[in-house]
């Protein structure tokens, strides 16, 4: 897991991430919201081995749930704002696609490129953007 989100590291940051950290609930409490730098990328890993073979081989599955997250306090989207508004309101949307094109594919250390499988937006009242990305890769294990 290591290796996975330190490769994950250059990518988060040569898209804009200021601020790039294991989610751990920080953008769920107002207080660990202060904390952080926008926009920042949160990341989660869930790991599923599957049964060892003859040839002692293990075929590990990754799921990487990764939440960039915009501090869009005043920023208007309705259909009536200004045209110069609402591009400045919806210029987060220029960092998550970057951000999925950069690790579309991508193959950190020993691991199969990453395939996305979800992009989805969570809903939230208060002031912040959260754009939430889910990536699956693989990896062998060798048992000795």
């Amino acid at each position: 897991m290591k290796d996975l989100y330190k490769a994950l590291i250059t990518p988060l940051k040569n898209t804009g991430s200021k601020w790039i950290d294991f989610d751990s609930g920080q953008l769920d409490t107002s207080d660990s919201r202060k904390a952080l730098a926008y926009p920042c990328s949160l990341v989660r890993f869930s790991f599923k081995p599957s049964d060892v073979s003859e040839g002692s081989e293990q075929r590990e599955s990754a799921t990487i749930t990764i939440r960039l997250a915009f501090d869009a306090t005043g920023s208007r989207t309705s259909s009536d704002t200004a045209e110069t508004a609402l591009n400045r309101s919806l210029a987060w949307t220029n960092q998550a696609d970057a951000l999925y094109n950069a690790l579309q594919g991508f193959a950190p250390s020993d691991f199969e490129e990453l395939e996305c499988i979800q992009r989805d937006q969570e809903p939230r009242s208060d002031g912040l953007v959260v754009w939430k990305m889910v990536f699956t890769t693989a990896r062998w294990l060798f048992k000795e």
